[in-house]
């Protein structure tokens, strides 16, 4: 059982990763914007780097245990970005 702390901890870092996710997915479409081709080989290691980067948190905080309440802090940190950009 994982401390409420921590779980406070990772639920709050999921909402900060998943606005950090957005933004910088939202980056990437802006320098490719007419190049479809291209921009597909650029996201398939953007995404692959970042959900690793996601569970090493994950691992470090955690033991890399994965709650469905995280996908909730994704979803949340992606809102707040549309909301506030």
């Amino acid at each position: 059982m994982i401390e409420l702390e921590v779980q406070f901890q990772i639920f709050f870092m999921s909402i900060l990763f998943g606005m950090y996710l957005l933004s910088s997915w939202q980056l990437l479409n802006r320098i490719f914007k007419n190049k479809i081709i291209i921009r597909f080989f650029f996201e398939l290691p953007f995404f692959v780097f970042n959900f690793l980067l996601y569970y090493f948190f994950l691992f470090k905080l955690d033991g890399g245990i994965f709650n469905i309440y995280l996908l909730l802090g994704l979803l949340i940190g992606f809102f707040i970005h549309q909301k506030f950009y």
